[in-house]
């Protein structure tokens, strides 16, 4: 209806003159409710215009909503995987340490178990005679205990 522009136009004279005055008022009347009927489409239009437009902001809004909730959540993930890491790279760390100072413990173990198997090992022949075969020697930064066998506690 709106590509016909024949309908658009005003009623020439001489045709007029053919008609009677209700036709003419008819004609008339067509022709302001297709006038009133255009704008209603085009504002009818606009607004759905705008509806959609609109529609469109609300969408890109609600897209960039959900993409920064997803970066928010991707940044939480990273902090909290930077942090397992960490405490997973601290918690390694103390289980290293931990194995070093029983390593130390066990190192230092075993070289006092070396060093009483030495000295049960060897015989001390001192040259005054001061001490006997049997007893075992116990040195000390100041003196010399002689502690016999029978009450050593190991």
């Amino acid at each position: 209806m709106e590509n016909d522009k024949s309908k658009n136009l005003p009623i020439p004279k001489a045709k007029a003159s053919f008609l009677s005055y209700g036709e003419r008022k008819a004609i008339s009347h067509k022709q302001e409710q297709m006038a009133m009927l255009r704008e209603f489409n085009i504002a009818a239009r606009e607004k759905l215009m705008n509806k959609r437009v609109q529609q469109i902001v609300e969408e890109r809004t609600y897209a960039l909503r959900v993409e920064r909730e997803e970066l928010d959540l991707r940044n939480t993930l990273k902090r909290t995987e930077l942090l397992e890491a960490k405490n997973r790279i601290t918690a390694e760390e103390q289980l290293k340490a931990e194995d070093r100072k029983e390593k130390d413990r066990l190192r230092e173990e075993n070289n006092l178990r070396r060093y009483q198997a030495w000295t049960d090992s060897v015989s001390l022949q001192p040259s005054r005679g001061a001490f006997h075969a049997g007893d075992d020697v116990l040195l000390q930064p100041s003196k010399v205990l002689r502690v016999p066998l029978a009450r050593r506690a190991l």
